[in-house]
């Protein structure tokens, strides 16, 4: 898909966007599906763990506060993550709507609104982006320098099985951090998505203007350039265009209203 590109890449590299040209049950597909898989695993495993400790064995202020800071980040996700995948369908269609008519640009006008809005998108994404990747880097690289004790994990987390041994307990510590740096980086694809949709509806209404305002402006052109009366076969052209942009806007709203999006 053309439109919000980098958005939908990002939630491809981390396994919850599958290609929209990919045939069904392929090697591809059920490769794909396997991480899906291991992806949701990991982020709910760290999820639930938290959520025990948080809830079960944590008994200090300080530490119940250290505990829920993550963990909230966390449910967000885990919500985000059923959200995306159940409503796959629903949000490729409203994609796939802003790029063929009524709503992909008619003229050089509209097309310059489209272009500038599609590159505010990328520079937001690529900011909010850039600046993700910062931060969940620093919080990912930064446990191995704090020289924690052997045996404590960088997230407080109950785990249902011992981990005293080194193998076990770097697998542990490791997962731990994956886990959270492909959850910051599907958040930049869930927000980025979000944001790109209301400011793609946004500029749909801003190219609805300009059409109408195109069409009243040549007609006024017209009406004063001429001596005579405007023929009744101009008359029903302009009523057409008219009709058109009524249509268009029914659309957009019938864009931003799915019935099934909110089931």
């Amino acid at each position: 898909m053309a439109l919000l590109r980098e958005s939908f890449l990002s939630l491809h590299y981390f396994g919850i966007w599958p290609s929209v040209n990919w045939k069904p049950k392929t090697w591809k597909t059920i490769a794909y599906s396997l991480y899906t898989s291991y992806i949701i695993v990991s982020i709910y495993w760290f999820t639930i763990s938290g959520s025990i400790y948080l809830f079960v064995i944590s008994d200090d202020v300080e530490d119940f506060s250290d505990a829920s800071f993550m963990l909230l980040s966390m449910l967000a996700m885990c919500v985000k993550v059923i959200i995306a995948i159940s409503k796959r369908s629903e949000i490729i269609g409203v994609i796939t709507a802003l790029e063929n008519h009524p709503h992909k640009p008619v003229n050089p006008e509209t097309q310059l609104l489209q272009d500038k809005t599609d590159e505010w998108i990328r520079f937001f994404t690529i900011c909010y982006g850039g600046l993700t990747e910062a931060a969940v880097s620093y919080s990912t690289i930064e446990p191995f320098f704090q020289n924690l004790p052997f045996g404590i994990l960088p997230y407080k987390a109950w785990v249902p099985y011992p981990y005293s041994t080194p193998a076990i307990y770097w697998f542990t510590y490791c997962q731990q951090l994956i886990s959270v740096f492909v959850a910051a980086n599907l958040n930049i694809g869930f927000d980025t998505v979000i944001f790109g949709i209301l400011m793609q509806i946004c500029t749909q209404f801003n190219m609805l203007k300009c059409r109408l305002e195109m069409i009243i402006d040549e007609f006024d052109a017209k009406q004063i350039a001429s001596s005579v009366q405007i023929t009744p076969t101009s008359s029903q052209m302009y009523e057409q265009y008219i009709l058109d942009c009524i249509k268009y806007h029914i659309a957009i709203f019938s864009m931003q209203h799915p019935p099934s999006l909110y089931a």
